[in-house]
């Protein structure tokens, strides 16, 4: 039997994530999610990932030194300095008193305030390093920044898809997904909030504490597998294997930019 949830916030997935089901979870696997630590595995350690529940301040600073918006067109965006409102904050200018929260200067006309839909498949297999996967969240985060500055409104879902991952309710689970939204269309977009919700140690860490507390996982958690959606102008997906690499992730953007016609200045 499969089993499929979606969550509306990423409040909700957490509770749920340690919220064991007695009659249904894996107990021993809960709990051997819940002491063990493997930073290296996850891309944090589990006190870490804790304390960055809600936002990744170190990467942001990483964001900016990959620097991914020369490739989507060599367009950059533009902000200003904002007291009180804005996309990120800036803890320096904060302390000394200058306007702390850069705000988006969003160009009119491109995007027209279309609605576009961001899915990120983040079940990868074993093998994947978490800094491979820590470029994928980079990408996520570029990718809606970039839409978002040309017009369109993006809402941001975060999807663990994968096969095998034990029993449900008596039967084999051949397919486990849950999808949580990480940012609705309306919703401004806070990178460093983006940036952990899309993380190797959230699927390592969080992902895995909810499959063991919902389900009868099997040892290995299942295969991750791709979703196989096909990109249009109201979806896009960052699929499991892609945007691992430097390359592949040239090869989404130019698709994308290619998809929007949206033209280098």
């Amino acid at each position: 039997m499969d089993y499929i949830k979606e969550y509306d916030n990423i409040i909700d997935f957490y509770r749920e994530s340690v919220t064991f089901d007695e009659k249904e979870g894996n107990r021993s696997k809960f709990d051997e999610i819940m002491r063990e630590d493997n930073p290296w595995f996850a891309g944090l350690s589990v006190k870490e990932a804790e304390e960055s529940k809600y936002v990744y301040k170190k990467g942001l600073d990483e964001l900016k030194e990959l620097d991914l918006n020369t490739v989507l067109g060599g367009s950059r965006a533009q902000y200003r300095w904002n007291e009180f409102d804005g996309d990120d904050l800036d803890y320096d200018r904060m302390l000394s008193g200058s306007p702390c929260m850069r705000q988006r200067i969003k160009k009119a006309g491109i995007g027209t305030g279309k609605i576009i839909d961001l899915y990120v498949n983040i079940a990868e297999n074993c093998g994947v390093s978490s800094d491979k996967m820590l470029l994928k969240a980079f990408t996520a985060v570029q990718i809606a920044d970039f839409l978002e500055t040309n017009g369109y409104r993006v809402a941001i879902y975060v999807i663990e898809n994968t096969q095998y991952a034990g029993s449900y309710k008596g039967s084999d689970c051949n397919l486990y997904r849950v999808s949580t939204c990480i940012k609705r269309a309306e919703e401004p977009l806070i990178k460093g909030m983006l940036l952990t919700c899309i993380s190797p140690w959230y699927f390592r860490i969080h992902c895995f504490r909810h499959e063991a507390a919902k389900i009868k996982c099997s040892y290995g958690l299942g295969r991750a597998t791709p979703l196989g959606w096909k990109d249009t102008k109201e979806r896009i997906t960052l699929d499991t294997g892609e945007c691992l690499t430097k390359d592949s992730v040239k090869e989404k953007l130019k698709k994308i930019e290619k998809l929007f016609e949206i033209e280098n200045e």
